[in-house]
This record gives structure tokens, sequence and C-alpha cells, in this order.
């Protein structure tokens, strides 16, 4: 109760991107705001406040692109890959590699990674359904891409949306998924075939577009949360919005 103290601390050089958990809940990836991906083990992550570098707890896997912007990662559900949304020449790729695998230079390591097309935009949003079966990628395209995991193959596609996809989370049940984009509401979508489930509406004054920024289902139901910020002069705000299933 109250405020905790922190456990550990992770000392960076560059701006954050994106921070991502593992499944396992040890381990951390941090995405940087260009090409470069770290990973810490929390376990063994310095206590306290950092007093000197020689303080500063170091990453256990340091990944660098050559080419390409990062624009986030995350690990797959066995936690021994990482899954990057990269993009090389305006395109969203997809990158995937063993967690341990590339070639290290100057401490830095480049991924051995294969690389998926995925989008005709950059990919922001990347997530994993909770089963492991599919993840979904929202990109600036307008288009949601829904992938069969084993196979790593895009098989179904949400397509209502007409402005970039700011956000995507799946449902804890694995059945749903929900996206979001400067359009109006939020649209919930059958996660195993793209189709439209209903829209959430969210009332959002000052601003031109009713969309969210982030979204989070509840892993106990169908409760959605939905961040947005209105304006520069409004305070941003969040929406829970609890969602029922006509059987």
């Amino acid at each position: 109760q109250g405020a905790q103290k922190s456990t550990g601390r992770v000392d960076v050089q560059d701006s954050v991107a994106d921070v991502r958990w593992s499944h396992a809940g040890q381990q951390l990836v941090v995405t940087h705001g260009e090409s470069s991906i770290h990973v810490y083990d929390v376990r063994k992550l310095k206590m306290g406040q950092a007093r000197s570098s020689s303080d500063r707890s170091d990453a256990t896997h340091k990944y660098r692109f050559g080419k390409g912007l990062v624009e986030t990662c995350m690990f797959s559900p066995s936690d021994k890959c990482l899954i990057a949304s990269t993009t090389k020449g305006g395109l969203g790729e997809l990158s995937i590699w063993d967690i341990d695998s590339g070639t290290k230079t100057m401490g830095m390591v480049e991924p051995k990674a294969t690389v998926y097309p995925a989008h005709t935009g950059p990919i922001y949003s990347l997530s994993f359904s909770p089963n492991g079966k599919r993840f979904a990628t929202g990109a600036s395209d307008s288009i949601v891409g829904l992938w069969d995991t084993q196979y790593v193959a895009c098989t179904h596609t949400v397509s209502r949306s007409s402005q970039f996809v700011r956000s995507v989370c799946f449902s804890h049940d694995s059945a749903l998924i929900a996206s979001c984009s400067e359009d109006g509401g939020v649209d919930v979508a059958s996660a195993a075939t793209g189709e439209l489930v209903g829209t959430v509406g969210l009332n959002v004054p000052n601003r031109p577009f009713g969309g969210a920024d982030e979204l989070a289902f509840s892993p106990k139901g169908y409760m959605l949360a939905c961040a947005r910020s209105p304006s520069r002069s409004v305070a941003p705000a969040v929406t829970v919005a609890r969602i029922r299933i006509s059987r």
C-alpha cells in the first residue's frame, strides 16, 4: 500500500520508443528511437539509484540494425525469439530472430533475422494473443494484419479504418482484436476472421476525430481501456468500456 520503492533501474543514453516484458516476466526488451534494441534481465538490475557509470545495469543483449528504423519489439510466446517492426524504404517489415543469434561487432549484435514484408507503411503496434497462436500488426497504411504465429503468415486483415492504426490488442481469451486510429470509435473484430463484432464509441470533446491513442483489454474479461488526448490544452483521458457479445 502507498508509494513503493523501485526494485531496479535501467540507465539509457538514447530515447526510448517502446518497452515490453517477456512472457515469463524475467526480461525487458527496450526499443530505442533509432535502430537499437536492448534486453535486460530484471533479476540482475541494480537496486536503487545509480551513483556512477560502474553502477549502471548492463544489457544482456544489445542489437543494432544496420539499415532501417525500429518502431517496436517484443518477445515471442516462448521468449526464445524477438520480433521487431522495422521500416525500410518506407515499407513496414517484421524481423524475427533467435535471441542468441547474430554477429557481434563493437559490443553490438547485428541480428541474423528473417524478414517478412508486412505493410506498405511503418508498423506502429504489435501484439500477441494471450494463447500465443496469433499476433496482430497495426500500421500507417490503415490496415490491421492478423498473423498465424506458427507459420508467420498474415491470414486476415481489418481494413475498415481510413487513418493510420495507433494501437492493437487482444482480449483475455484471444477471441477479439481491438484497434484504434484517428477515426471515430474503436473497432472490435473477431481475432480469427477480422469480421466486425462492434464499435466502441468515444465521445472526445475538443478533438476533430474520436479515435483513441492506446488500447488495453482487461486480463479478466471484456473490459477495454481506451486512452486518448483530446487536445494539447486538455488533459488526456482514459475511458473503460464493457463489451457485451451477443451469442
